[in-house]
């Protein structure tokens, strides 16, 4: 990958909202997209803890957790939270 971008702005307008299994916020949530798929359908940030230490991964209406590697390996974690703004 030759490009990536950084997310910049105002730290305290974020947060983290619980969630599990498919991806299903209340409709208030604004979620922070962080890309899409190949056909479109959005991305958004998520976290997870794993063997003790937490991992960002994406996730999205589509998904039944949040993905993220370790070991080589994509993991599904169920229980995770994903990044929100105000």
């Amino acid at each position: 990958m030759s490009s990536y971008e950084i997310l910049c702005g105002d730290v305290s307008r974020l947060r983290w909202v619980g969630a599990s299994g498919a991806l299903n916020t209340a409709k208030d949530v604004r979620l922070v997209q962080a890309g899409h798929e190949a056909d479109g359908t959005p991305l958004y940030v998520g976290k997870a803890l794993h063997h003790g230490s937490q991992h960002i991964g994406k996730t999205g209406h589509h998904l039944a957790g949040v993905n993220f590697g370790y070991g080589g390996k994509e993991v599904v974690a169920n229980d995770f939270l994903v990044l929100a703004y105000n």
